[in-house]
């Protein structure tokens, strides 16, 4: 039973919940957000931020509750507008319809929350009323937004202290409290009674900005949405051996994008104007035709089952005699469960060290488990090949918690992370690494390229975070897999028929067009999958009743990346770009080199050789015993002429041969 909780697999959902304070400032029209007030900002921010979490994070819990307004439910004015519970089209409903009311004219929001009596002692009661919330709550991941432009919490001690202890208490639990401090209109924000009752936490720690201005709220609350997608931590091994230290650095990858694939789940045909599931079934048989049924057992895998009822399964070996290696349950469990490690076959307790008590708190990376990356050296930027990676890249940093959730973990991780980042920026190098990320994944060669450098992330309006891209290299095997016609470096010359080309001059022309519509970096975020944005676009209109136009269905409408490449099509119609385009048009024309593709795409095939053996040759060898020399074809190809019985393996295959020659010759005699 232990084994199987170490491997069960838990779906980490969030809850989250809107504390907002309610008072006359809240409600004032102001003109940076077009006459509408901060309430209304955060209620229509929060409303476009479940429009978007329903479709990358539905399983998000979001409760939004008001203090210091009137309510009938309790005494301390806290009034709940959604409690803590999964997102649902319910719930999306009501809060699009808040907002919906409010520009309509329906119904205002300061008609619909009354403020209520500002008591110092409410606000304590409040935040123990969020706890019980999220404790009643299935989420693991919990966080508090708070919303405030009092910058008054407390005035006695008393409420102070206690305010203090709810704050740990939300440290204890493991609640994140994410406080939002709203800019006044009469006079600065004095953040020092916050910081009071923070003191004891890291929550205003990295607070830069006392407030934030009210057009930010969307900001702040639409990146919300924005989560950490872990892809693995291992540790990256600087140097290994007690000579050189165990320097070594605990590491996370983040992935930054996935590519979107569609898999088919179910087959389907046509039939009677209908589509129907196509039901399939499958039988395993014996050489005699017979059919071989399987037993069943839940404590046995399919491989184990099918090993019992004698059928067998191996890999073909790439010989002549194609030999095929049978394997049992227990081979094919160690080759699924194989993982890298370079651990030494001599590595044995060292007798020497039993004075140094120190040993064992720090990381030993000659017996580090797998999984862990390795340092091989470094190279120029200038050699790094972009057009090589086998997979997306992910971005490495150093591990926040320094290696403490693991076994061998490193510390002072995130220092020695940014140490090497530096050296790599000032001396323009990337690492090239070797090892594998995951337990049970195949040691591969990776390039640690550091990011923000130049061919790297870096642009006017945009800038990576300090790091590193891991990038996947190819091994040797991959180049051999490519087309001839790619690997061939004749392919890359012009043919001979075309000696007066000048390839410089089509460069020349093809800058100017590129140069004039040029994008300064591409965020795959700014273009989204137009065919997934339709289809929720048609949700959202369903579920929150909102009128849907004729121009909503326009493609222009829907794909972001239309209105970019209509006005490319009509700068490239204009004057001089025009002619330039029709030029390089009539340019390439002159170059025909589909004989040189066809060439290396289809090569001529080579000439079947005529190696079959005549019969002198047979005897020959037989007498003299030498039928091992010849190959497994050319004794197929004679067993074959003379109708003698073939084996799986050269051995009986000779000696079926060998028996038809005694035979022959001893009716000969």
């Amino acid at each position: 039973m232990e084994e199987e909780e170490d491997f069960k697999q838990y779906d980490i959902r969030d809850g989250i919940i809107f504390l907002i304070e309610i008072n006359e400032s809240i409600f004032q029209s102001l003109k940076e957000l077009n006459g509408k007030n901060q309430l209304f900002e955060i209620i229509s921010s929060i409303d476009d931020l479940l429009q978007d979490m329903i479709i990358i994070l539905p399983n998000t819990g979001v409760g939004i509750y008001l203090y210091n307004c009137e309510s009938e439910d309790n005494s301390y004015n806290l009034k709940k507008i959604s409690g803590l519970h999964d997102l649902s089209s319910t719930k999306m409903k009501y809060i699009h319809d808040l907002v919906t009311d409010d520009i309509e004219n329906r119904a205002k929001l300061p008609d619909l929350f009354k403020v209520g009596n500002n008591n110092e002692n409410n606000l304590p009661k409040v935040l123990t009323k969020i706890i019980d919330q999220f404790d009643k709550s299935h989420y693991k991941t919990r966080k508090l937004v708070w919303f405030t432009n009092n910058d008054q919490p407390f005035e006695s001690k008393n409420v102070r202290d206690s305010l203090h202890r709810i704050i740990e208490d939300y440290e204890d639990r493991g609640i994140q409290i994410n406080p939002i401090f709203l800019n006044k209109q009469s006079n600065d924000f004095d953040i020092s009674k916050y910081r009071d009752i923070f003191s004891s936490t890291g929550y205003l720690n990295n607070y830069k900005n006392s407030t934030i201005v009210s057009e930010k709220i969307k900001n702040a609350i639409i990146r919300l949405k924005e989560i950490k997608r872990i892809q693995f931590a291992c540790n990256l091994i600087l140097s290994d051996g007690k000579l050189s230290g165990n320097l070594g650095i605990s590491i996370k990858g983040y992935t930054l994008y996935n590519q979107e694939k569609l898999t088919k789940t179910r087959n389907l045909y046509y039939h009677d104007n209908k589509l129907k599931l196509v039901e399939t079934e499958s039988t395993i048989k014996n050489e005699a035709g017979e059919e071989i049924t399987l037993a069943t057992d839940d404590k046995k895998s399919a491989v184990e089952l099918k090993y019992d009822a004698g059928i067998k399964s191996g890999i073909e070996l790439n010989d002549e005699e194609k030999t095929i290696l049978h394997l049992g349950p227990q081979q094919w469990e160690f080759l699924k469960n194989y993982a890298f490690d370079n651990n030494p076959d001599n590595l044995e307790d060292s007798e020497d060290d039993e004075d140094n008590d120190d040993e064992t708190d720090s990381p030993n990376t000659d017996i580090s488990p797998p999984p862990y990356l390795k340092l091989l050296g470094f190279r120029h930027i200038d050699k790094f090949t972009p057009f090589y990676n086998l997979s997306p890249p992910a971005f490495i940093t150093g591990d926040y918690f320094n290696g403490k959730n693991s076994t061998y973990g490193y510390t002072e991780s995130l220092k020695t992370m940014s140490l090497l980042y530096k050296s790599c920026i000032k001396l323009k190098r990337y690492a090239v690494v070797f090892g594998c990320t995951k337990r049970n994944s195949l040691p591969s060669l990776y390039a640690l390229y550091p990011t923000n450098l130049p061919r790297s992330t870096k642009s006017q309006n945009f800038e990576f975070p300090h790091g590193f891209l891991l990038v996947k290299l190819p091994w040797l095997e991959d180049i051999r897999s490519l087309p001839e016609s790619v690997i061939n470096d004749d392919m890359r010359k012009f043919p001979v028929d075309n000696k007066n080309a000048n390839p410089r001059e089509l460069v020349d022309l093809y800058k100017k067009l590129v140069d004039s519509h040029r994008w300064e970096h591409f965020n795959p975020n700014a273009f989204p999958n137009p065919v997934i944005n339709y289809h929720y676009k048609i949700l959202k209109h369903n579920l929150l009743q909102i009128p849907f136009e004729e121009d909503d269905k326009l493609l222009k409408n829907n794909d972001s990346t239309y209105p970019v490449v209509e006005k490319i099509f009509e700068t490239f119609k204009k004057g001089e770009l025009q002619e330039i385009s029709e030029y390089i048009t009539q340019y390439l024309n002159k170059f025909d080199n589909l004989d040189t593709v066809r060439e290396y795409n289809n090569p001529a095939k080579r000439q079947k050789v005529d190696d079959s053996l005549t019969l002198e040759q047979v005897l020959t060898g037989w007498k003299s015993g030498e039928l091992n020399s010849f190959t497994v074809s050319q004794l197929k190809s004679f067993a074959r002429s003379q109708k003698i019985t073939m084996g799986n393996k050269k051995d009986v295959l000779i000696e079926n041969i060998n028996a038809f020659l005694n035979a022959k010759e001893k009716n000969l005699s």
